[in-house]
């Protein structure tokens, strides 16, 4: 961090500037306020029951993750990587995209739930790429058609 010299006559002063954090708060959303239409995936409290109740994130199957950062709805590109085929089982899924200054990955594992659906935990993680500067969140993962 760098000083800030005051000289006032015969005085000196050294100021420092506060440490500011730049990770945003995270909250919640119901599904229903994104408008994501079609097949799509939700990141929830672990425990629920993956679109139902509070999410920290959803998104789409076309680049599109909706997030709730400092009391706002908004809208990132997120790309996608997925464990290949024949990766081991437990391989995790990693979505990843940019907030602003915030770096956004969603890593998750999930097994399938359903004739077109899937769930299970990972984590949501934010951060700035400044030390102490990030969040994480425990989530349940749920997607499908």
């Amino acid at each position: 961090m760098k000083e800030l010299w005051l000289s006032l006559g015969a005085f000196s002063l050294a100021l420092m500037p506060a440490a500011v954090s730049a990770v945003p708060a995270v909250g919640t959303f119901a599904f229903s306020d994104t408008g994501i239409m079609g097949c799509s995936g939700a990141a929830s409290s672990r425990g629920s029951k993956g679109w139902e109740g509070p999410l920290y994130a959803a998104w789409d199957f076309n680049g599109s993750m909706v997030l709730k950062l400092d009391d706002q709805l908004r809208s990132i590109a997120y790309t996608r990587s997925d464990p290949i085929e024949g990766a081991p089982a437990g391989t995790p899924s990693v979505y990843s995209g940019r907030a602003g200054n915030y770096q956004v990955d969603l890593t998750f594992t999930t097994k399938r739930t359903g004739y077109e659906t899937s769930g299970g935990n990972g984590a949501l993680r934010i951060h700035s790429g400044q030390p102490g500067d990030s969040v994480s969140i425990p989530v349940y993962v749920a997607q499908g058609c």
